[in-house]
């Protein structure tokens, strides 16, 4: 897995934006909600380049719905919950990098905290979103043996899951492109993206160089 254990579970938090008015406040919210409780420690992904270089996949698409996500833990821990996700059910709408059964869902992973997923479910946004993802299929934070991962409903250990970068949602926002972490910012070495359209169009070209 790319993403370090620490970045994996704790920032998987979003970067907001809106279409309108209402957009704008149904946005805000929708973040604010998934943010509540969550710490920012991260490694920025330095450019289009590098974020092309270690994501999975990055696609372009809508957020339509909220369900339960994985409850992970360790026996080592006594089987204390580590870490509770929400599942994103997203609609794809333009794979920029990667590949991924076009028609199937997409199941993004993260992390509540403060959080629930019919907060969440309530408050969906109702605009476009770029997702940077790591595949964490396959990924077990204990070791193969000591980590407990219990599937929601609907879910299973042979799906497909996915987890976004803490600099890797980005949100359609009113003709820009704007963050709902003060502290999570795109790097230097991205340039000057100021709209989603020009984020897209700076990771395929990106991709479009590999």
């Amino acid at each position: 897995m790319h993403l370090t254990f620490a970045v994996s579970l704790f920032l998987s938090a979003c970067l907001i934006g809106c279409g309108s008015s209402g957009a704008t406040t149904s946005t805000v919210a929708f973040v604010a909600e998934l943010q509540r409780a969550q710490s920012v420690d991260y490694t920025p992904l330095e450019s289009a380049d590098h974020a092309v270089s270690r994501a999975d996949l990055i696609i372009r698409g809508r957020i339509e719905d909220v369900r339960d996500g994985l409850r992970i833990a360790s026996p080592r821990g006594g089987g204390r919950i580590f870490a509770e996700m929400a599942t994103l059910e997203v609609r794809i709408e333009e794979v920029i990098s990667g590949s991924v059964a076009r028609g199937a869902p997409l199941r993004v992973q993260v992390r509540i905290a403060g959080s629930s997923v019919t907060g969440l479910r309530r408050l969906l946004p109702d605009t476009d979103v770029i997702l940077i993802l790591d595949d964490i299929t396959k990924w077990r934070p204990f070791g193969e043996e000591a980590t407990s991962i219990e599937y929601p409903a609907g879910v299973d250990a042979d799906d497909t899951l996915f987890m976004p970068y803490t600099d890797g949602i980005w949100f359609d926002g009113d003709g820009a492109l704007r963050g709902g972490l003060d502290q999570v910012t795109l790097a230097d070495g991205w340039g000057s993206p100021r709209t989603i359209n020009e984020l897209e169009d700076t990771l395929r070209a990106a991709a479009a160089d590999r």
